[in-house]
């Protein structure tokens, strides 16, 4: 949702077992229905997701250390630390901000969506990406 390659990327993720795997299939399945709602109606606003992040901050998330995080991202090059520390910073912020509008909803399931959010934050906010 808020990943930019720096570089050319196209598809550098590669599908590992378990429920990354899945929740990155979703997510793109998602943005596949959001296009071609945006292609009938004559737009072209989102842009395909980058999955570059998305296994070295699972990795990172899961308690490994910041340059076996940094092994995981794929491509032909290594993701640079302070590229992995931004985005990771702005992905606990967009967490915290989704987590924070469905707690004001209130409802059950928006309170468990709040909860894994607030998780979320919590296990990327450690080490240096906690460190101001």
């Amino acid at each position: 949702m808020i990943y930019e390659s720096r570089f050319e990327e196209d598809e550098f993720f590669v599908a590992v077992p378990g429920q990354i795997t899945e929740h990155v299939a979703k997510t793109v399945r998602r943005w596949e229905a959001i296009r071609r709602t945006e292609n009938q109606r004559g737009l072209s606003l989102i842009s395909r997701p980058q999955l570059g992040l998305a296994w070295p901050i699972y990795r990172w998330t899961s308690g490994e250390e910041l340059s076996k995080a940094l092994a995981a991202a794929d491509g032909p090059w290594p993701m640079p630390g302070g590229d992995f520390v931004r985005w990771a910073r702005r992905t606990a912020d967009l967490l915290h901000q989704m987590g924070t509008a469905a707690r004001f909803i209130g409802t059950e399931s928006s309170n468990k969506l709040a909860d894994a959010a607030f998780d979320a934050v919590d296990a990327i906010r450690r080490g240096v990406v906690a460190d101001v």
